[in-house]
């Protein structure tokens, strides 16, 4: 049974990952994931996402068990952490990961 909803996009590498320790569903692969969430949702305890797409009301709404948010990249800008705050939810993210990059191409330019 699902324990993870993956929002966003994924390498095929982070999708190994995921299989080697969770067992993931992927938003892209639903045909009707209000449907599916209606049946499911219960049973989601992590989601994965980015700062882009965060998690949308209705999808968070439709995870009763959520315990954790995960956003790979600095920003979560598109994570309601009020909401999650509210709920305990914690919300991670990786901070520093790009900061050399960003530099770099600062100076280049």
């Amino acid at each position: 049974m699902p324990d993870t909803l993956v929002i966003c996009p994924t390498t095929d590498e982070m999708d190994a990952r995921l299989h080697a320790g969770l067992a993931p569903v992927f938003l892209r692969d639903l045909d009707d994931p209000a449907t599916w969430l209606a049946a499911n949702g219960q049973d989601i305890r992590y989601v994965l996402t980015d700062g882009h797409l965060g998690v949308p009301a209705d999808i968070f709404a439709a995870l009763p068990a959520l315990s954790l948010i995960s956003s790979y990249g600095v920003g979560y800008d598109a994570i309601d952490t009020d909401a999650a705050t509210a709920r305990g939810i914690p919300v991670t993210h990786t901070p520093g990961v790009l900061d050399a990059e960003v530099e770099t191409t600062a100076l280049l330019l």
